[in-house]
């Protein structure tokens, strides 16, 4: 990757259709600063609002790290109405199937559509201490941008992986050790009470239909979150949230079964 003008139209390219371009854009000062906090020195992209109002911050890197474009420049690559005025260009990352399953508990997310709620999901993550994030082929592209800005910067620190066959995947992870736990609005053991093994996959189905009954039906455990209000259900990141907190909750113990 180099700067000027072939910097700006990879970040034109990946801000349109990520996923064909192997990058992806990073928006907002925020988000930025969480990147170079996890010691990536991506380069970045700043309009010339932000580059005359922030000398401070852009002093950190070298000439070349960074490319400074017109106001209306930075407005084709933003993904915001009011854009900051600050972008950087990340490398996408690509995990094994083995890589998820070296360490847990990990999520299995079935058929999830919502941008919104799989980049909760990734914050979610990574704050509770799940290990890897395994989704069916079907789901919603990661660094698609609405997700990239959900997660703030989360997605490059929690594993991922797409599984092309989620029977085969299922399988997998069983012959891994895991043990399989299907949430489920009712008739589930409630979250609070069961005795869960600590190598765990939770399996969390998507917004409108739940756990299809092909992976529910492969589940060991049921775990249904008790709710004393008038919800049927609660939404994929809220489940997720509730089920990564309960884990950490419990794994302070470190035991095998928690």
């Amino acid at each position: 990757m180099t700067t000027g003008k072939s910097l700006f139209e990879l970040a034109l390219s990946c801000s349109r259709k990520p996923a064909g371009t192997g990058y992806y854009i990073v928006e907002g000062l925020r988000a930025v600063r969480q990147v170079l906090d996890l010691g990536l020195r991506p380069k970045i992209i700043v309009s010339s609002t932000f580059a005359s109002g922030n000398k401070d911050f852009l002093s950190q890197f070298k000439h070349d790290e960074y490319l400074t474009v017109k106001d209306k420049m930075f407005s084709r690559i933003a993904d915001t109405r009011t854009p900051q005025g600050i972008a950087a260009v990340m490398q996408q990352k690509h995990y094994s199937f083995d890589a998820i399953c070296a360490e847990s508990p990990v999520f299995y997310l079935d058929h999830l559509k919502d941008p919104g709620n799989l980049g909760t999901i990734f914050r979610t993550a990574e704050a509770f201490g799940i290990r890897g994030i395994l989704l069916s082929g079907d789901s919603v592209f990661v660094y698609n941008p609405k997700i990239v800005r959900a997660s703030l910067g989360s997605i490059e620190s929690v594993p991922f992986h797409y599984l092309e066959n989620c029977n085969s995947g299922i399988l997998q992870l069983k012959e891994s050790g895991f043990s399989l736990a299907a949430m489920v609005q009712q008739d589930g053991i409630p979250l609070w009470s069961a005795k869960i093994p600590l190598k765990t996959a939770f399996c969390i189905g998507n917004e409108a239909h739940g756990l299809c009954d092909d992976v529910a039906g492969q589940c060991r455990l049921r775990l249904t979150i008790p709710m004393t209000g008038r919800m049927e259900s609660l939404n994929a990141a809220s489940a997720a949230a509730i089920v990564a907190y309960e884990m950490s909750r419990r794994n302070s113990g470190n035991h095998e079964t928690l």
